[in-house]
């Protein structure tokens, strides 16, 4: 049976400057609860608020969670979780924003004079009649009866002494509910690990600003506002977590987002893999790519790579080659069944527009049919290491010296001290076995990173 339990919150009515100095200044949003980064109002909508704001216009509620008392509350309650939560936000913050982060941003703005107010004639309930213009538009240029309206201009908020985390995610979509979230919105004010990766993965100092980038094509700039990059984002990580032939929908990625699911289980290996996509392959050249739907195939792609151990040598010139595959699918008017059992026959182009099972399998199927992948990829070493047994075997292979020549303490051969190192570099697609290994003291093995030892022993004695 479900436990439901009711929350304590206080409401207050107050004017705009005691509101700020109050509340105001010292608030902060989880964006879990808001709009993404790029979701800032426009100018002109920062300015319709300011004016709603005079005319008492805008009587919608400012929601807050007081984070010292929701901690108190959760550690009352044992929930470590929460605990967890709630301290990370109250070293940061008296006030957590649930709702009314672009409103308290764009007052603040307009104190600072970075937002005008609209200029025309404003009647007051004062009785007095004040012209706004060029020279009295901003905060510090207001007469006097308009900077007294509003300073006085009343502001109602709620504020939650008590919230779990789980409460604030159910307040957040109540709140919204008459204004429809979409499905992407909903997910990511999930409580779940699987949520917090991906929103962390789509922020702008993660990846979100290459997904959002000006000259793009793969987001319209409303879909980028309504969390549409971590929908991308989640269905990669759906597809890593049970394969090609599962189905990506909103259905199933609600299912994948949830406590306990193979998302949970799967999603910090995916982080991993996702960061690694990124640097390895969503290089500057990639930007050429029409359609987002072709960057999940990339991805499809690289992650099999990398389950066979492949290395991308030349990022470049495998986009290249990528691109032109898909270019010549595109231009093909050929027609292809999705499933063996289907009565209908799409193009390329057509099954392009869906991430369903059947077209990722298919478009898999018609890229791979063309795409070389052996001009770019050479093979990794599965065994990237060397264990205590290969070092025993190393030393004494080498009379017990390092690679260097330097007697080795056999006392610390063991240790961190020492390390088993490459004469080829691993990441070059030589092999971790003896014939390539050797001791190195840490500090040398460190010292030649990623470099050839051979090629580096050469250039010593040339010199």
């Amino acid at each position: 049976m479900k436990h439901y339990r009711q929350n304590i919150c206080m409401d207050y009515k107050d004017p705009l400057n005691v509101y700020l100095e109050k509340i105001g200044n010292h608030q902060f949003a989880d964006l879990a609860f808001q709009a993404n980064f790029w979701s800032r109002w426009s100018q002109e909508e920062k300015e319709k608020f300011i004016r709603s704001v005079f005319l008492a216009h805008a009587p919608s509620k400012f929601i807050f969670a007081d984070t010292q008392k929701c901690l108190e509350a959760a550690e009352e309650r044992g929930d470590v979780g929460d605990i967890i939560y709630f301290k990370f936000w109250a070293e940061r913050t008296k006030y957590l924003n649930i709702d009314s982060n672009n409103r308290n941003i764009c007052l603040r703005e307009f104190i600072k004079g970075l937002v005008k107010i609209p200029h025309g004639k404003y009647t007051l309930t004062t009785g007095a009649v004040v012209e706004v213009y060029g020279e009295n538009d901003t905060y510090d240029t207001l007469d006097e009866e308009m900077a007294i309206a509003f300073q006085q201009a009343m502001i109602s908020s709620t504020i939650y002494t008590d919230a779990s985390r789980k409460d604030l995610s159910t307040i957040f979509v109540n709140i919204n509910a008459g204004k429809p979230l979409n499905a992407p919105e909903v997910r990511s004010a999930e409580v779940t690990e699987v949520a917090n990766v991906i929103r962390k993965l789509a922020e702008p100092e993660q990846h979100g600003n290459y997904f959002a980038h000006v000259d793009q094509s793969w987001f319209r700039k409303q879909d980028i506002n309504r969390r549409y990059i971590d929908d991308f984002i989640a269905g990669c990580a759906y597809y890593y977590a049970y394969g090609i032939d599962a189905n990506i929908t909103n259905v199933t990625l609600e299912k994948f987002y949830l406590s306990g699911s193979r998302g949970e289980g799967q999603i910090h290996k995916f982080k991993t893999r996702f960061n690694d996509f990124m640097k390895n392959l969503m290089i500057d050249d990639a930007r050429a790519i029409a359609n987002r739907n072709s960057i999940l195939d990339l991805f499809i792609i690289y992650d099999k790579l990398r389950n066979d151990n492949l290395k991308v040598t030349d990022p470049s010139g495998l986009i290249k080659a990528y691109i032109k595959v898909i270019s010549k699918l595109l231009l093909s008017k050929k027609y292809y069944k999705t499933t063996k059992k289907s009565t209908q026959k799409y193009t390329f182009e057509g099954i392009l527009g869906g991430r369903q099972n059947y077209n990722n399998v298919k478009r898999n199927s018609l890229i791979m049919k063309s795409l070389d992948i052996s001009k770019f990829t050479i093979k990794i070493d599965p065994k990237r290491g060397y264990n205590k047994q290969d070092r025993m075997i190393l030393a004494s292979n080498n009379d017990f010296k390092t690679l260097e020549d330097k007697p080795i303490d056999m006392s610390k051969l063991m240790s961190p001290e020492y390390h088993g190192g490459h004469r080829e570099p691993h990441a070059d697609g030589n092999p971790s076995d003896i014939d390539n290994g050797g001791i190195q003291e840490k500090y040398d093995n460190w010292e030649l990173g990623k470099n050839s030892f051979e090629k580096k022993k050469k250039e010593s004695v040339s010199a």
